[in-house]
């Protein structure tokens, strides 16, 4: 493994500054130019003497009989995705296929892990991914594929995604769905630091969410949905989970999360909340909108007769629901998210310390603005440098991981996006 000072990581960000939220105090700093660890040091030991018990690694459940989720079967095939490779993109079939015993849902057990992605959890639940909520590269690849008809290249950057930005490990290619379950991602333990899974927030969960409250207005628990949001979502879109309705819902989360919340922030991982918020209406539902009763039950949650909402932790597919017939690609979903955040742009930043709230610059994000003259191909060269961030990699443990990240990416993801022109990643020695 190459081993990347840590000065030098540090250095690169100067060719996409940017404000991080590190300490947990609501103060925004400046790591461009930054030429010493000294201050990560003290805003890591702050960022974990601010943990919750929520939040709290102990409290994350331990499967002792990890199972990976059943293999590819002919008699099911889905869109025939397997091993982590593109399947074949035809859709508009049944899931799970009448007769296939291995993915019908199966509630969670107390042992099992589950966390701030409804989809995530929806997999785990069938078995489409491990059960225990222990899952790695190539099943996430290949569920997306055969649960949803998502294509190949968006599947494999969503999977990067959670991997990448400081929620797995680069080195085994496994990820936790939710907490921190690091003695079983990690390739070396005792050498690999924190690997928080999905619940890690600032990385995978962000601020401003649909459907869960912020982390630190919530006692760290940013992954448990809330009803009273579900309500609002419910209200805010009319009930009808159009891309207008989830751009206004986006909007009125942002104010409201930045007005009740002081420590937060909204960096440019906020753009991929965007991007699973497109999935509602293309994946889990028609590509033009998704009912309240499919969303509901996607997200587990169940409306009683005074039309309260409760949620049970179930997570599942719609009884009879089909897959789009279309593959949904990463051109696609950006377009999409695109048009989500022009039609009620917000701001990329986060409150500071004194009461202010300052915007950040990353990329093609300027004073905290994307211009609404952004190109697809710019937005995709975002999301390449979000993947290439090396900063979340450096703040969870002793070794560097960003020229990992960096190996995995390119060699994964070819010349899919250094195609389109974007900056080259920094080689780390």
């Amino acid at each position: 493994m190459k081993v990347a000072t840590i000065s030098a990581l540090i250095g690169s960000t100067a060719a996409f500054p940017g404000l991080l939220n590190l300490g947990g105090d609501g103060k925004l700093l400046d790591l461009s130019g930054l030429s010493d660890l000294s201050v990560l040091e003290l805003n890591q030991q702050k960022t974990k003497n601010n943990t919750y018990p929520a939040a709290d690694p102990k409290n994350c459940p331990f499967n002792h009989d990890h199972k990976p989720a059943a293999k590819w079967n002919p008699d099911f095939p889905y869109s025939h995705a397997k091993n982590g490779l593109p399947g074949n993109g035809k859709g508009g079939y049944q899931v799970p296929m009448p007769g296939d015993e291995d993915h019908k849902f199966i509630a969670p057990g107390k042992n099992d892990i589950r966390g701030p992605c409804p989809g995530m959890n929806m997999l785990a639940n069938h078995g489409f991914i491990a059960r225990d909520g222990i899952t790695n590269f190539q099943e996430s690849v290949d569920a997306c594929q055969n649960v949803f008809n998502m294509n190949w290249d968006l599947a494999t950057v969503i999977t990067l995604i959670a991997l990448v930005l400081g929620d797995g490990d680069v080195l085994s290619q496994k990820f936790s769905i939710g907490c921190d379950a690091t003695s079983r991602t990690a390739a070396v333990e005792l050498i690999a630091g924190s690997q928080p899974g999905l619940n890690g927030h600032g990385n995978f969960e962000v601020d401003a969410s649909m459907s869960r409250d912020d982390y630190f207005l919530a006692e760290g628990d940013a992954f448990t949905l809330n009803v009273t949001l579900f309500a609002q979502m419910v209200e805010t879109t009319g009930g009808q989970f159009t891309q207008s309705g989830i751009s206004s819902l986006k909007h009125q989360r942002w104010h409201q999360s930045q007005q009740e919340n002081p420590n937060f922030f909204f960096g440019p991982i906020g753009l991929i909340s965007y991007a699973a918020s497109a999935f509602l209406p293309e994946l889990y539902g028609d590509g033009k909108s998704a009912s309240t009763e499919t969303v509901a039950t996607f997200f587990g949650v169940h409306q009683q007769d005074d039309g309260s909402w409760i949620y049970g932790h179930n997570e599942s597919i719609p009884e009879g629901w089909t897959s789009r017939k279309e593959p949904y690609g990463l051109v696609g979903v950006v377009e999409n998210f695109l048009k989500m955040y022009l039609e009620k742009p917000v701001l990329f930043g986060g409150n500071t310390a004194d009461g202010h709230f300052d915007g950040l610059d990353f990329g093609a994000i300027k004073d905290g603005k994307i211009d609404a003259a952004i190109s697809v191909d710019d937005t995709l060269c975002l999301v390449y440098q979000l993947l290439l961030w090396p900063v979340p990699g450096l703040l969870n443990g002793v070794l560097d991981i960003g020229t990992d990240a960096l190996e995995l990416v390119t060699s994964t993801l070819g010349s899919t996006l250094t195609d389109l022109g974007c900056p080259a990643p920094v080689n780390a020695s």
